[in-house]
């Protein structure tokens, strides 16, 4: 397939050289078929900024380091100076899936379409396929009907292959709509973001199910799983849980498993962390980068270098809203003025649980609210007033409500829970039995 062709001498040279610039590490013996890759990890660079323009500098020093582990970089867009990479991949002899951003403007997307489609023409020996929209259809900006007709033309205009990328549920729902129009149909399909998340240890066969399926559906058009990975850090989802570890483990094994079962080639999101995108999506958002922002190679990397296994539950507590943060230091109040502070302490409690059950996919588990509250609780020997009782059973509520939806294997949300059914025990019957054993001086 056009993603994972042999290297000729002259690259394998190229791949030498840049395996050299890493640090010490065994390189897999399966190469990536290929990989995401978006240029903003420096602090400050994101794609919402319109005056923003990457290097083609940095550009060029990004791709040569990736050349180590693949010989294909999938884009998304053409703004902030990334018109630059198909030339700079052709003279490192890189293949390019070449991302034509489509969105709800039709003037930028028009845009979009004449560069890339003139990028593909000036450099056929990289870009190997034009990838017309990106989860468009996903995000509600275009109808699949609408997408057929930038596709269509797509097609009419450039002898490079044409796709489509949206989630895999969307594809099967619009496959009669799409496949006609496209060389190729790129489906994505990310475990962790699963309406019912995936833990780790199913999720490269559920990728190769959900691939499957795809495949009946849509045949004959054929498939690349154009967004498979796993995140290092971030909010736990159910029984998926993003660890450095676990990314290891996944993507390690997905190359494995795609090694041995050739016909679903995959891409790897992404080649480095994005920072830009813990503002739409949590710590989590982050954190899918094989290299973080650093260069510093992390999913392929040996598994004795991930930390202790436990940090997990430390790195929930990234990137947490301004209530949250509140939630933290009034458990801290707590501790030094008692009772006066208990009152706002329940209702961020109650408050975050609130937003946790209801916009909670890209919210963090702050479980350090309700840990450092019981603590501060038990060292004051605080009780609860009348009015209490009905705050902790309204909060108890929305606990319940939000374990049913997650389910007893997130760890962090069970921290979270168990601290407040237990500070809500503690102030309803720990105080008061306390009261009992004390001895009545006379």
């Amino acid at each position: 397939m056009i993603f994972n062709a042999t290297p000729s001498p002259a690259e394998a040279t190229e791949i030498a050289r840049a395996a050299a610039r890493l640090p010490a590490w065994t390189l897999p013996e399966t190469r990536v078929p290929c990989v995401s890759y978006s240029p903003f990890r420096e602090p400050g660079q994101r794609p919402q900024d319109p005056s923003l323009r990457i290097s083609p500098e940095q550009i060029r020093a990004d791709l040569q380091q990736l050349q180590a582990i693949t010989g294909c970089v999938r884009t998304y867009g053409l703004d902030h100076g990334l018109d630059a990479l198909p030339a700079i991949a052709e003279s490192l002899g890189l293949r390019v899936v070449l991302g034509i951003w489509i969105d709800r403007d039709p003037v930028r997307s028009r845009s979009q379409l004449e560069r890339g489609l003139a990028l593909a023409a000036a450099h056929p020996n990289a870009v190997r396929l034009l990838m017309v929209g990106n989860e468009v259809i996903l995000r509600g900006e275009q109808t699949a009907e609408q997408m057929a007709g930038w596709l269509a033309e797509a097609q009419a205009r450039t002898a490079v292959p044409v796709s489509y990328a949206d989630v895999w549920e969307f594809w099967r729902v619009h496959a009669s709509v799409l496949a006609p129009h496209v060389d190729i149909a790129s489906i994505h399909v990310l475990p962790y973001w699963e309406d019912e998340p995936v833990g780790v240890d199913q999720a490269v066969a559920h990728v190769f199910e959900k691939a499957t399926l795809l495949r009946d559906v849509l045949q004959p058009t054929p498939i690349w799983v154009a967004e498979t990975g796993w995140p290092a850090a971030g909010r736990q989802r159910g029984p998926a849980l993003p660890s450095v570890r676990g990314q290891q483990q996944f993507v390690q094994a997905m190359l494995a498993a795609n090694a041995a079962r050739p016909e679903f080639t995959i891409n790897i999101i992404e080649a480095y962390d994005q920072p830009w995108k813990a503002a739409q999506e949590g710590a989590v958002g982050a954190a899918w980068g094989i290299f973080d922002t650093r260069g510093h190679l992390r999913a392929l990397a040996e598994p004795s270098s991930t930390p202790r296994p436990w940090a997990f539950l430390w790195e929930s507590h990234a990137r947490l809203s301004g209530l949250q943060v509140a939630g933290l230091c009034l458990a801290l109040v707590l501790a030094v003025v008692g009772r006066k502070a208990l009152g706002l302490w329940l209702l961020v409690v109650a408050v975050d649980l609130f937003f946790l059950l209801t916009e909670g996919r890209y919210r963090s588990i702050a479980w350090g609210i309700p840990m450092l509250g019981l603590a501060a609780i038990a060292l004051r020997g605080i009780h609860a007033p009348r009015w209490g009782s009905v705050a902790l059973l309204g909060t108890a509520g929305l606990g319940l409500a939000l374990l049913h939806d997650e389910g007893l294997a997130n760890l962090q949300l069970n921290l979270y829970l168990g601290a407040t059914v237990g500070a809500a025990v503690w102030l309803l019957l720990g105080p008061a039995k306390l009261r009992r054993r004390t001895p009545v001086r006379s």
